[in-house]
């Protein structure tokens, strides 16, 4: 049967050049090109493994940096010696048998940042932060207010100080200078206009200073242990009824149409501290301003007394009339009208 097949497929004109089939009865005389057998793939798979791991064997082994310290340790930055990096501990203080610890607070390099102190102390403090670097609202508020609030004659001493040095003014001072009228004043003071009106508090500073520069150990006998540690000195307590005087008065008080004989009284005081304490030119400016004051008020001239009033200016320098453009005409009492005279006396003789 397999002979007539065969010489069937050897007749047939499409006979195939391929060898015939092999005989499942017989052995195969042929090698088959692709093995179907597993041994020869189980030796390459084990060759790529082996590879492999050769491959990962030779690999060079990753190097991790040691851990890098932020800063020398305690016992190093007190010597000021450089700290290695092997620590903690270091071998400084391995060697010195130390503790090696890092509890020193570290400090910033440079020079200090002054604003950022202060805004740390203020929000230590509970202070609010201004608004603007240069705190502009709050100047402009302080100019503003002419009278800042709860002034008054305690903010030079104690009250029983403050009559002391009042009984000496009118001793030492007011027989030489017969200004201001003292049963007025002493008045004023018992119902402590100080509180209400701004230019009586600045008279009394005025003439507290006065009298202070003029007399320093006189003061001495009235402060007690606990003032004199304010007040060191006489110039302390000068300079500070010059401050009182100045908040009294606040800005613009030359311009206010309240100023009246007492204000003049006020700049010749000042003045004389000056001349006391040796400096000229606050003299020449405040004799100058007592002048101004009295000249603007009208007080320098003998007759047609109240003319003028503060603000306005006679028609021509040296009118003797109250015919002039912006006149008031109000009658002023005997007590301002003998004060104002001299207190214009006093200045013109004592400059002359």
């Amino acid at each position: 049967m397999a002979a007539a097949a065969a010489a069937a497929a050897s007749s047939s004109p499409h006979a195939s050049s391929y060898p015939p089939l092999p005989d499942h009865g017989h052995a195969p005389h042929y090698t088959p090109l692709y093995p179907s057998n597993g041994p020869v793939l189980d030796g390459i798979t084990e060759a790529l493994q082996a590879r492999q791991a050769l491959d990962e064997n030779h690999d060079p082994p990753v190097q991790h940096k040691p851990m890098r310290l932020r800063k020398a340790c305690d016992s190093c930055s007190i010597r000021k010696v450089k700290c290695d990096e092997s620590g903690p501990p270091c071998r400084a203080c391995v060697a010195l048998e130390i503790p090696c610890t890092f509890e020193r607070p570290s400090r910033r390099r440079g020079p200090p940042n002054r604003h950022a102190e202060a805004i740390k102390k203020r929000r230590l403090n509970g202070s609010p932060s201004p608004q603007s670097p240069t705190n502009a609202a709050h100047a402009l508020a302080q100019l503003q207010s002419s009278q800042p609030a709860h002034l008054a004659a305690e903010a030079i001493c104690p009250l029983p100080t403050i009559n002391a040095l009042i009984d000496d003014f009118f001793t030492y001072i007011h027989p030489l200078c017969p200004f201001p009228h003292e049963p007025s004043f002493r008045e004023a003071w018992a119902r402590r206009e100080d509180y209400s009106n701004p230019s009586f508090l600045a008279l009394l500073a005025s003439m507290i200073a006065a009298l202070v520069s003029s007399f320093p150990r006189k003061p001495r006998l009235h402060l007690k242990t606990q003032t004199r540690h304010q007040y060191p000195s006489h110039l302390s307590l000068v300079d500070k009824c010059r401050e009182v005087c100045a908040h009294a008065r606040g800005p613009g008080y030359l311009d206010r149409p309240s100023l009246n004989v007492y204000d003049a009284c006020t700049s010749y005081f000042l003045g004389l501290t000056g001349a006391y304490v040796f400096q000229w030119r606050q003299l020449r400016l405040y004799f100058a301003e007592c002048l101004t004051i009295i000249r603007s008020l009208g007080l320098h001239k003998a007759e047609g007394q109240g003319y003028t009033y503060l603000g306005h200016v006679p028609g021509a320098w040296g009118s003797q009339g109250p015919n002039f453009d912006g006149s008031r005409d109000f009658k002023l009492d005997r007590i301002t009208e003998q004060i104002g005279r001299r207190v214009f006396w006093t200045v013109f003789v004592g400059v002359r």
